[in-house]
Formats: C-alpha cells, structure tokens, sequence
C-alpha cells in the first residue's frame, strides 16, 4: 500500500485554483477548474484528480492550452448548441456546455451541447451530475488521445473515450456511471507506474502486442477495451458524437498530450433530460426508490456484505472525505509542493 498524507478538500482547492490564476487562468475559471480535481479526489477517483495539476499547468504555461478562451457559439437551435472552446482547458467548456444543455432542457425537455476545440476535461461525471441538482438526467462524453486499436487490430487509433451519466435518485444522492471504454483508464495505469506495482494481465498490450502486467510497457503499447469488441464499439461511436460530428481532431490527428505546444483540440458531447417532460419528478422519484430497491434486497452471493448502486461507493467515500480529508499519496503531494514553490504560493494547507 503506498504511503498516504490527509489533506483537507478546502486549502487543496485554494492551491490549485491559485496555482491556476498564477498560470494565467481567470480567478473564476481557476476555481472551476480546481473544482472538478478536488471533486475526483474526493469520490476517490484519483486517476483524474490533482495528480493532473503538473500537467496542466505546464501546458498553460508552454502555449498548449489557451488561459483566456473566449468561447464562442457556432451553431444554436432551441434544442442543441454546438461551442469552439478557443483551445481552453477542458474543464471550462465542458462546465460551460453542460450548463447550456441543462438550459435549455427546461424549455425543450432535452438539451444537448457539443464542443470542439478543446483539450483534457477530467472526469465525465462532474459534468452529468451538474444536471441532478436541475431535476435532470445527464450525460456526458469525449474523446480522447489514441490508446487502443480497433478489435482485433495492434496500432493505436482510438481513445478510451469515456461516459458517464447521472440520475437523481434520492435526497442526497444520485446514481452515477463514469467509465472509460478501456478496461481500465490511463491513469490508472500511470499510478500504478507510480507506486512501483504491477498490473493485471487483463489491463494492456505491449508494444509487440503481447500481454503484460508491466504499466511502462503497457503506456507504450495499448489498452484493451471492455468487454473486447463491444467497449471498442463503444469507443468508436463516442468519436463519431464528439469530434466527427463537432468537428473536432479525431484518431490519429490528435496531437500527443507530451506535445505541450499546442491544443488537442478534443471534442465532448453532453445531453441533459428533462425529467418533467416524461413524467412528474415526484412518480420519477417513487418508480426510482421501487427500482433501487428491487437492486438493493437480491440475495447476496458468499462473502459479498451488501450491494451497492452505481456510484454510491463515490458517494459514501466522498462524505467520509469531507470530514477526515483526502488521503494523496505522498509523491502526489510532494510533486505540488513542488509545483507551489515554482510558482511561489503558500504550500501550508498541504502539510
């Protein structure tokens, strides 16, 4: 088990964004952004949290993300909107779309909002859950620099390009699916390179194609999609949403994101339901608690304690965090100390 330092969710958020604003970000758009990798954090998805903040920064900093967007609508009907991130982080125009197609979900019962020209969003989720607090459904995908072949096939072409949706199904709670089309998502096998361990031989192919449980040699050859053929379907009809069809860079055209002089100018696709045009969000919630229970009261197979909904282990974990902080492992917390003393920020919250 590596070695883990608690930091709290609060002064971690004040860093980032600050370190952020110190990149050139606007004070507004560098707390969103410190938002969406704390939140990951949090729910325990490290792999797209502030472990990120490195990257980011110096892709801000060497001219491959533009600091100041000025986003811009290119195509507008009462349902859809399709918007140019102007080479921005991820962050600010998925949040920027997601809340057009929540908008406009209250008038046409869905809303769809499409982007191109962008670069790296984080994780999916925090887009689709920003339509539960609206009484809506959300979805939310993207593509991704290539890091799987076609089935069958041995050269990269195609990114793990995740999806997530979100379903308001309780006070305080929400059912949550955000999964990459790999079996797992890169930075998880980055993490694992981290800490020194190996991987499953189910995770990745080298080089020669061949399995190996190496995550060096898996980030230099490929990763297996989920469920064979159907997550590299998966992954190929999310392309055709989020870059052909906006626009956007797609497959082999993606620039790498080591090529930190310019934009990868991803695409992302998000779809907010109106969940009052089907029908009163009050039966919605009831038929909700009926089918969650249906899920939660099957017998248990041997050795399993109780069933849990898709992301309410996030859920659980992301209010244990609240109070006790935020278990980073040390070489996380060591690589923004060093990121603070580059930038010359107050690095006392994370000590």
């Amino acid at each position: 088990m590596a070695e883990t330092r608690l930091i709290q969710a609060d002064p971690l958020h004040r860093f980032c964004a600050s370190a952020f604003e110190r990149a050139g970000v606007s004070a507004e758009e560098a707390a969103i952004i410190a938002d969406t990798l704390v939140e990951a954090d949090l729910r325990g998805v490290h792999s797209h949290g502030v472990w990120w903040m490195t990257t980011y920064i110096r892709r801000l900093q060497e001219g491959g993300v533009n600091p100041r967007p000025e986003i811009k609508t290119v195509r507008e009907t009462p349902a859809m909107v399709l918007l140019d991130a102007d080479g921005g982080m991820g962050q600010i125009a998925g949040v920027r779309a997601m809340r057009r197609a929540i908008e406009k979900a209250k008038s046409a019962g869905v809303g769809i909002a499409a982007v191109r020209n962008s670069n790296h969003f984080g994780a999916a989720a925090y887009y689709a859950m920003l339509a539960v607090g609206e009484k809506q459904i959300g979805f939310a995908t993207t593509d991704a620099e290539p890091t799987m072949a076609p089935w069958g096939g041995a050269k990269l072409v195609v990114g793990n390009n995740p999806l997530a949706y979100a379903i308001p199904a309780g006070a305080d709670f929400a059912i949550v699916l955000d999964m990459a089309q790999s079996v797992v998502a890169w930075g998880k096998i980055f993490l694992a390179a981290q800490r020194g361990e190996m991987i499953p031989s189910t995770w990745a192919l080298n080089a020669a194609g061949e399995s190996t449980t190496d995550p060096h040699e898996a980030m230099a050859g490929l990763l297996l999609p989920v469920g064979e053929y159907k997550g590299y379907g998966l992954a190929l009809g999310i392309e055709v949403l989020c870059a052909i069809l906006t626009g956007a860079t797609f497959g082999l055209s993606i620039p790498p994101m080591t090529d930190n002089s310019r934009p990868q100018d991803f695409g992302h696709f998000f779809m907010a339901l109106n969940i009052d045009h089907f029908i009163p969000f009050s039966e919605f919630q009831a038929r909700m608690a009926r089918l969650m229970a249906e899920h939660r009261e099957v017998p248990l197979l041997r050795g399993v304690e109780r069933i849990y909904l898709p992301g309410e282990i996030e859920h659980l974990k992301r209010a244990q965090r609240r109070q006790s902080g935020i278990p980073l492992e040390t070489y996380v917390v060591e690589s923004l100390l060093e990121l603070g003393k580059s930038l010359d920020l107050d690095p006392s919250g994370l000590r």
